[in-house]
């Protein structure tokens, strides 16, 4: 998501837009009712509770894989 810069001077109507733009955005990119894809060579980046990152692929037996990054 680009923003536009913001004006020297604050604008209610320029910051009503850019929350417009975020909200909107987020609907699109995050929505509940579509499926994921995730190509081939990207990964799914998940967190544990304890803080640590992991990334989990898969290969073509179906077989997940984890690693910490």
């Amino acid at each position: 998501m680009n923003l536009p810069k913001p004006p020297a001077v604050y604008n209610q109507r320029d910051m009503m837009e850019a929350r417009k733009l975020i909200v909107t955005t987020f609907a699109q990119t995050h929505s509940r009712q579509t499926n994921l894809e995730i190509s081939v060579d990207q990964s799914l980046i998940m967190t544990s509770p304890d803080g640590t990152r992991w990334a989990v692929t898969i290969d073509n037996a179906g077989a997940f894989t984890s690693t910490a990054i």
